[in-house]
């Protein structure tokens, strides 16, 4: 049992550590995109394991959370089914049937014959209800309406290989009156929670900007980084992990699971008997070394190091953000790696090797992720070279960089690291 002192460092960490993960602010340049493009507001929708939330990124770089919907038994039942189950085979008999009746169905749409669409699948019509109510809660909010978005959610290993034109999450878009923003294969369908946070928080933001495609951005040459993700919501836990990479690529299979769980999970903040959190807490420790792990198993070449994300409604508790960093700083997590540490990375120094990424407003981090990711969506192809800028030199221009025409002034938005931003062209 935690004693009660322990609070005032938490909720002083509570304060402060969300600047710990911000990287320094750099200067950005002009855009060159068309003004309807412009004034389209970039959605993204979480659907995550028990709730559903929404935000929005505008073209100056700035951004606002909209709405947060609770969801139903039914849909948190198919959220653990589609984390945890076996990956449906493409060679499915239901697959191929489904593929092939929306090829006819959009085939006789193009010559101009009305056909009703097929039957959506079980899952659809769960998301379905959610994604429906975070549209009309997100319009009411933003007071017009909503065409497409894009999606956050846990890293659903059911759907892995699903086809993007039947996968239940661009059924689930369609009927709910929204498009896809793409049914490319080589395009993720969504984005993984752990991705969209890290997004949020000026992480794996993928170069150049200038030009954006799936697949489409430089490597930088390192070892991959195991991240763990923790999102913490009062009916349910996600946890997972995969390799810290540019945010809107598909995870590798071969590097990425996830695990939900239910039950009683976060006290009240004003709740000072700490004995029920301790089990959970022990819990939330031996799932993180379980997890990386496997994840070095999986990958021996990895960094040895990792990174924790903190996510969902838990991510603004004092109480989980203190044990969280305090596993991270004070060691747990590191003295558990030291010897394979030792092995590949010289001065090891043990916590410092495991970085804490904390979101202001945990509860619609991933929302602002995935609603970055529409920004870039929306302004890709549209981008141009400002001849005087920054430094004296030409740089491309990000839908992220925040800054309207005729400026070079630095952003009031969103940070990022110096040399994720700046490309030499």
């Amino acid at each position: 049992m935690w004693p009660k002192a322990s609070w005032g460092p938490a909720l002083v960490l509570g304060g402060l550590l969300p600047h710990a993960a911000q990287s320094q602010r750099t200067e950005r340049c002009l855009a060159c995109v068309p003004e309807p493009v412009r004034d389209e507001v970039a959605v993204g929708f979480d659907l995550g394991p028990s709730y559903g939330a929404s935000a929005a990124y505008f073209h100056n770089g700035s951004s606002v959370d909209l709405a947060k919907v609770p969801a139903s038994f039914e849909y948190q039942e198919l959220m653990m089914s589609a984390v945890e189950a076996a990956p449906i085979p493409r060679h499915h008999n239901d697959r191929g049937i489904r593929r092939c009746t929306q090829w006819v169905i959009g085939l006789l749409q193009r010559l101009g014959f009305h056909s009703a669409p097929p039957d959506p699948s079980e899952a659809a019509t769960f998301l379905v209800d959610l994604i429906s109510k975070l549209k009309e809660e997100s319009e009411a909010a933003l007071g017009q309406p909503i065409t497409r978005v894009s999606v956050t959610a846990p890293w659903l290993r059911k759907w892995q290989d699903e086809y993007p034109d039947i996968h239940p999450i661009n059924e689930a878009l369609l009927l709910a009156g929204l498009t896809p923003f793409s049914m490319d294969p080589e395009e993720p369908v969504y984005i993984t929670e752990t991705q969209a946070v890290l997004a949020a928080n000026g992480h794996q933001l993928c170069e150049p900007f200038g030009s954006y495609r799936y697949g489409g951005q430089d490597k930088k040459e390192k070892e991959s980084q195991g991240v763990f993700i923790v999102s913490y919501t009062e009916d349910t836990i996600y946890t997972g992990i995969e390799s810290a990479e540019c945010f809107y690529n598909k995870p590798k299979a071969s590097s990425i699971r996830g695990n939900i769980s239910r039950g009683e999970l976060l006290p009240a903040e004003e709740t000072l008997s700490l004995q029920p959190y301790s089990d959970i807490r022990e819990a939330i420790f031996d799932r993180v070394m379980q997890e990386f792990s496997w994840y070095h198993e999986q990958n021996p070449d990895s960094d040895p190091t990792g990174i924790i994300v903190l996510a969902g409604e838990g991510g603004d508790h004092p109480l989980f953000q203190y044990t969280m960093w305090g596993m991270a700083w004070g060691g747990r997590i590191a003295n558990a790696f030291t010897k394979a540490a030792e092995e590949k990375v010289e001065d090891w120094t043990g916590y410092e090797q495991f970085k804490v990424v904390q979101s202001a407003n945990a509860t619609f981090a991933a929302a602002r992720g995935a609603a970055m990711w529409s920004r870039l969506r929306l302004e890709a192809g549209h981008y141009c070279v400002a001849a005087e800028c920054g430094r004296g030199r030409p740089k491309p221009f990000s839908p992220l960089d925040g800054i309207g025409e005729e400026s070079c002034a630095p952003t009031s938005g969103f940070s990022v690291d110096d040399e994720d931003v700046w490309i030499d062209i």
